[in-house]
């Protein structure tokens, strides 16, 4: 339960930053607009990206464990529901996170 509440911690604070407005002076600068949301999805993806981490960690801290399997079916459907960055959407590259053991 406490990785599914640190996860929708972040997502909300993901999804509160990606819902600023373009600025009405920009309307009519849809280059500079465009730029604008970039730079706002940027500043949204590190919650995005530990939202996911915390819904994977809840799923699968939940498995094995049928007293837990709600949190665990929560997790995985939360976390594929998590919106996609628009630089991921852009971009035909993938970024692969390598987690070396200390």
């Amino acid at each position: 339960m406490a990785g599914a509440l640190v996860a929708l911690m972040y997502e909300d604070v993901a999804r509160i930053i990606r819902r600023v407005p373009v600025p009405d002076e920009l309307r009519s600068e849809p280059e500079i607009a465009t730029v604008f949301r970039e730079v706002i999805d940027a500043q949204a993806r590190p919650y995005l990206d530990h939202a996911r981490r915390a819904y994977r960690a809840c799923a699968l801290n939940s498995r094995g464990h049928s007293e837990l399997r709600h949190w665990m079916r929560f997790c995985q459907e939360r976390g594929a529901d998590l919106p996609t960055p628009l630089a991921e959407l852009q971009s035909g590259e993938t970024t692969v996170e390598v987690i070396a053991p200390e």
